[in-house]
């Protein structure tokens, strides 16, 4: 379902003041999506950093030019894959900001990938990897931010991702709620990080390809 079908936009401006900066944080690991071959166990993903700094114009509904969405991914193998979009980029980087009814204000990001940015993530030949999308959602309540249900990373078809492994995570349709890759919050314990041993909201299911 697209998400202006299930935003509710109230008829009055949004109150947050223009000038007002978010700085969200959130880590965490990764929810299964239902699919047989869970996409952070194919690549091997352990886990992921993300940080949203930016401002929104109310009357506009858009980010401010100087907005900025940060993703770092934890290989299981070791080492990071890290990427950075901005807003003062409209085809990079883009928001739907909408007051929902009772709620705050829900802003959704979408920071378009480069294919051959993206590529280095998962070891793959660009051409092969499509069109990612990464979604980042935040709350807004009381003058606070906080991170949503509503992230992770959808793909759509592009170049030869229908003859690479990616084919079966490739989304029909522009949409950030079909998620390929969902993010899944978790708290640091113990000093810990929660992609670190032994740490797992989240139990991996075993799943078969029949």
């Amino acid at each position: 379902m697209k998400l202006g079908l299930i935003s509710v936009l109230l008829a009055s401006a949004v109150t947050a003041s223009a000038d007002e900066r978010y700085v969200v944080n959130d880590e965490g690991l990764f929810a299964p999506t239902g699919r047989h071959v869970e996409f952070p166990d194919r690549f091997g993903w352990r886990g992921y950093e993300a940080k949203l700094d930016f401002k929104f114009e109310p009357e506009a509904r858009r980010m401010s030019p100087d907005s900025e969405l940060k993703l770092r991914i934890h290989r299981k193998e070791g080492g990071d894959w890290t990427h950075r979009c901005r807003a003062r980029d409209t085809k990079e980087m883009f928001a739907n900001i909408n007051n929902i009814y009772g709620r705050g204000i829900l802003v959704v990001v979408q920071c378009r990938i480069p294919a051959e940015d993206f590529a280095d993530s998962v070891g793959l030949d660009s051409d092969s990897v499509g069109e990612p999308t990464l979604v980042f959602s935040v709350w807004i309540r009381d003058g606070k931010a906080v991170a949503g249900s509503q992230k992770g990373i959808y793909f759509l078809e592009g170049g030869q991702i229908r003859s690479s492994v990616m084919a079966q995570y490739a989304s029909p349709n522009d949409d950030p709620t079909d998620l390929s890759v969902l993010f899944a919050s978790a708290e640091t314990q113990d000093g810990m990080k929660p992609w670190q041993a032994g740490l797992h909201r989240y139990q991996p299911l075993p799943r078969f390809v029949p």
